[in-house]
């Protein structure tokens, strides 16, 4: 184990996997790191979903935000170019018999609209094997082998630590750099926002000073 001298202030960071994406992909989709995900993401996914190897994270969300941005997206695509009036205008023009006029409702529950939506939602998904792609949003604890792996892997040298706050949630980090590995957390933080994701928010509730002086 390394001895940390550090004695100026503490200064923690998100390791950059903007600019790094590519290398840590790479290693993500081993077999190596595959094989260590697998145990966790079965917990995790199932009975929700079948866990698929190598697959993109953000399909296995369960209540999360990047689910909702893809809705948000395909909502503002809709109304942008009115898909609704448009739809119902041509069922009238198909079926200009009809007594009654379509209603929205009967619209949306309509299969060919159905079709329609779907498609725009698969064009607003995420780009498969972005960083994007790879944010869960919830049940980060389920990742930490596999991303302290990933950064073992990447960094050999260097130092690789998991501590755990009280409520069992775990967090990667690279003491050496005073660096955060945490990609989910990070693309939260980083594109969304999230302040909870807050480097110094994080360094109080997992309290990784401590790494520094180990």
């Amino acid at each position: 184990m390394k001895t940390h001298t550090h004695t100026y202030l503490s200064m923690w960071r998100y390791f950059d996997f903007t600019t790094n994406w590519e290398k840590v992909y790479a290693v993500w989709q081993s077999d190596h790191i595959q094989d260590i995900l697998e145990e966790g993401m079965r917990k995790w996914a199932e009975p929700y979903r079948e866990w698929i190897r190598g697959a993109d994270l953000w399909k296995y969300c369960k209540w999360d935000n990047v689910h909702e941005e893809v809705y948000h997206r395909t909502d503002n695509y809709l109304d942008a170019n009115d898909i609704d009036r448009i739809f119902i205008k041509r069922m009238h023009e198909i079926l200009p018999g009809r007594r009654r006029l379509y209603t929205e409702d009967e619209v949306h529950m309509d299969p060919v609209y159905e079709r329609i939506v779907h498609h725009i939602d698969t064009i607003n998904e995420p780009v498969r094997g972005s960083l994007e792609a790879m944010c869960m949003g919830h049940g980060f604890e389920y990742l930490t082998d596999a991303l302290a792996e990933t950064a073992q892997v990447l960094f050999p040298t260097s130092s690789v630590a998991t501590t755990c706050d009280s409520l069992t949630s775990c967090l990667v980090v690279l003491p050496d750099t005073q660096e955060i590995f945490d990609f989910g957390r990070y693309y939260l933080y980083e594109k969304e926002g999230e302040k909870y994701e807050d480097p110094e928010t994080l360094r109080f509730n997992f309290n990784l000073d401590h790494l520094l002086t180990l």
